[in-house]
């Protein structure tokens, strides 16, 4: 092996670690982008074969989900580039998510299965977001250095 071979990483900055917590939350909102990506479609199938009660209400509501789809694929990528924004959009779409299960355990029509699937990646998610890592890995990194410019004692 020559000396050209060998690469001297010394001097190279190691690569930022990324908590095992982000990954986790990555790994669910992930998991969640698929789901609603699947519920879209069953929804944009169930136009087309189903019949509606309301059909304004049947496209609103297939509108609706494909927006939420989109915005939790911006969350999925959004969470593996560790962007700082991520944090208040996944928390606002957990406590919506939350809304949704607890609503699937009452009432007529109750799925309390498809609540617990809902509820428990929810729960696990939002306890991931309130996590320290987590808060410390998607904090404003700006505010950080005005401080530091401010009071560079710390």
């Amino acid at each position: 092996m020559s000396t050209s071979d060998v690469t001297d990483r010394s001097s190279v900055p190691d690569e930022p670690r990324v908590h095992r917590n982000l990954r986790l939350l990555s790994l669910i909102l992930g998991i969640e982008a698929i789901a609603m990506v699947i519920v879209t479609g069953v929804l944009v199938v169930d136009l087309f074969t189903q019949r509606a009660t309301s059909m304004a209400t049947a496209v609103a509501l297939t509108a609706l989900v494909a927006l939420g789809a989109v915005w939790v694929i911006a969350l999925f990528i959004g969470s593996l580039r560790v962007a700082q924004w991520v944090r208040g959009g996944a928390l606002i779409w957990q406590v919506i998510q939350l809304a949704i299960a607890v609503g699937a355990f009452q009432g007529e029509t109750a799925q309390p299965l498809m609540g617990l699937a809902i509820l428990i990646p929810t729960a696990a998610a939002i306890a991931l977001l309130l996590s320290k890592p987590v808060t410390e890995a998607l904090r404003r990194r700006e505010l950080d250095q005005y401080r530091d410019e401010v009071d560079p004692r710390g």
